[in-house]
């Protein structure tokens, strides 16, 4: 629809009609300007309030022609037999665009759709238990009950990979081997054809091959150079002479401990020694 027309307002002529009369004494004068001083501020508020609806209403205008040029074409969804309409969210309320509030067919409610969403996960998964009970029990050759896994059949995923798995080749093994192991694919398997494997090992092999020195020197180009201290030879040589001198230092201190700890020893076996003779001549005496 196009935008209603807005009445034309007679704009008030913004004439001083206090002139010549501010030099007029008496009280009853001064209550004559001060009346037409506030009308005229009255009318300088009533314009400013005229200004700022009609850039609001430009604005909406704007913002309205704007969402039908660019929003797309929603289809309303269809429900099936049985099901409320107003569990399924309105396509039209996720564009922030449906008009209908309380009278539309579909929910503007969007806790409502995910409290339902949530409800039939729960059923779902409730049936899928009562399934995994209603199963047949797997028996092995003893006739003793299979225990269940959630480890994934190596033989499956290897069947697959070979694109030869089915449903009867599944029916197949379970009857032979009474597999108990879980026949699904593991979240976020994604089987490679042989096609796509072929071509991946070309990728492979075609990719250009370096020497140990070019990849030293790759990755020594991607550093970042205004961070580091480049290495010269007197920098070098430095770093050399500071790695020799600690070396020597700590030979001198493993050599002062050891020759410690021979004092140590010697000092033990002399008084060992004398012990010893003292015993001796204790003896003999």
């Amino acid at each position: 629809m196009p935008p209603k027309k807005q009445k034309e307002v007679k704009k008030k002529s913004n004439v001083d009609k206090s002139f010549g009369m501010k030099n007029k004494k008496g009280s009853k004068a001064k209550k004559q300007i001060e009346q037409m001083n506030k009308q005229s501020f009255d009318f300088k508020k009533d314009e400013m309030r005229r200004q700022k609806e009609e850039a609001k209403f430009l604005r909406e205008q704007e913002a309205l022609t704007k969402q039908l040029l660019f929003n797309p074409v929603v289809k309303q969804p269809v429900v099936a037999k049985g099901v409320d309409p107003k569990t399924v969210l309105c396509p039209m309320y996720k564009l922030n665009n449906c008009n209908k509030g309380s009278n539309c067919k579909y929910s503007h409610d969007a806790n409502l759709v995910a409290n339902f969403i949530k409800q039939q996960n729960d059923a779902r998964k409730e049936e899928e238990k009562l399934k995994q009970k209603e199963k047949p029990k797997l028996l092995n050759k003893k006739g003793n009950e299979v225990t269940s896994t959630d480890i994934i059949c190596n033989f499956m995923i290897e069947m697959m990979e070979k694109q030869l798995w089915g449903f009867r080749l599944e029916e197949k093994h379970m009857e032979e081997t009474q597999c108990k192991y879980v026949h699904q694919l593991p979240e976020g398997y994604i089987v490679k054809t042989a096609e796509q494997k072929r071509l991946e090992r070309e990728m492979q092999e075609n990719m250009p091959k370096i020497t140990i020195e070019q990849f030293v020197e790759q990755e020594r180009e991607s550093l970042d150079k205004d961070h580091l201290t480049p290495l010269t030879l007197d920098l070098f040589k430095e770093i050399n002479l500071k790695h020799k001198l600690m070396r020597m230092k700590i030979k001198e201190n493993r050599l002062k401990k050891s020759m410690s700890m021979m004092m140590v020893t010697n000092l033990i076996l002399s008084y060992i020694e004398r012990d010893n003779k003292m015993m001796m001549m204790k003896r003999i005496n």
